[in-house]
């Protein structure tokens, strides 16, 4: 084969292959989650406060370098709660579900250096304190920090002729909402979240290590990372979703796709719906697919589901092939979601 036909077949090959990437534009939309944990907080007011005792400098927190075992290292985390409460304050400041949100003043530090109290069980509240609280700070629900406790390692080794190092940190917090009025618990959870930093140096395990913040530093950064999942359990919060829909077919699909880019969904649709009507069994499918798409973004999963009944019934038009089978799966996935949708919706105040 000459060099020319050569070059023809390689620039149809492309040609072929981002001609079938074009089928499916990807489109990224935010969907309003219920919150994870069920806990009754919308609407409502609520207090911070911290009940939880720092864990000891000492314990926790190592050091690993290639040329030695494991040593212990300390790390002061006496400020991280506080961190933990502010960054959470700030998140329910945010959403639309909180009415107020009051930070109460540290508890007394009588139970830090008492042996019968410790860092794992946590501090509690005496009567005059919870009385003097719930007198300042008269809300519905209390939101208390029970528990802190963060491990950690620093390690560097070897990566070619550099030196890698990584630290890596297990945070574990656990946490309460209490009735405002009787202080009585309401719900709980605890939360794990493992962090990382990184860093390499081509001069030592030393400048590695030393590239990399020091944990008393990185306790705020570390708070928001905590507390962007943990306000999750509390309430509806926003999440980002990856759809596509289809632009190939006949002239209304590239229409359609000119009017999805200026933001024209109803348009949109309404070219879908034609094409439903009108074209073969393909496109027909195809149509009704986006038309799934236009409802989901509608937040209508009724209609949704719906359409992709309806997607469903074109799609068996078609003979017996794995691509078959492996759109029935597709559809039968988007139906479990819808469902649960469905459900999701009534869970949202």
């Amino acid at each position: 084969m000459s060099n020319k036909g050569l070059s023809l077949c390689v620039a149809l090959i492309v040609l072929l292959v981002l001609s079938s990437c074009m089928e499916r534009i990807p489109y990224r939309m935010e969907v309003l989650r219920p919150a994870g944990g069920r806990i009754p907080l919308s609407y409502a007011s609520v207090l911070l406060l911290d009940r939880s005792i720092p864990q000891p400098d000492e314990m926790g927190h190592t050091m690993k370098l290639p040329e030695i075992k494991e040593i212990a290292i300390t790390a002061s985390l006496d400020s991280f709660p506080q961190n933990l409460l502010t960054s959470m304050q700030s998140r329910l400041k945010q959403t639309d579900y909180i009415d107020r949100v009051e930070m109460a003043s540290p508890v007394s530090e009588y139970a830090k250096n008492r042996p019968e109290y410790n860092f794992i069980t946590g501090r509690p509240i005496q009567k005059t304190q919870q009385l003097e609280l719930q007198a300042k700070h008269p809300v519905n629900y209390w939101l208390t920090l029970d528990r802190v406790f963060v491990q950690s390692q620093l390690k560097a080794q070897p990566r070619g002729y550099s030196s890698y190092a990584l630290r890596t940190a297990v945070v574990q917090t656990t946490w309460s909402v209490l009735d405002g009025t009787d202080l009585e618990t309401v719900a709980s959870f605890q939360q794990f979240d493992t962090l990382y930093w990184e860093a390499v140096s081509a001069l030592s395990h030393k400048e590695s290590m030393q590239q990399i913040v020091p944990l008393e530093d990185a306790l705020p950064e570390m708070a928001d990372m905590i507390t962007e999942r943990a306000v999750r359990y509390l309430v509806p919060y926003w999440e980002e979703v990856l759809r596509y829909y289809h632009v190939d077919g006949n002239y209304r699909f590239k229409l359609a796709h000119d009017c999805i880019r200026n933001d024209q969904w109803d348009s949109a649709a309404d070219l879908w719906k034609e094409t439903y009507k009108k074209a073969r069994k393909s496109g027909a499918y195809r149509a009704a697919l986006n038309m799934v798409l236009y409802y989901e973004k509608l937040d209508q999963p009724v209609d949704a589901l719906t359409w992709l009944d309806r997607a469903s019934e074109k799609l068996m038009e078609k003979h017996d092939t794995q691509a078959l089978k492996n759109e029935q799966a597709f559809i039968e996935r988007y139906r479990q979601y819808l469902e649960k949708r469905q459900i999701e919706k009534t869970q949202i105040p």
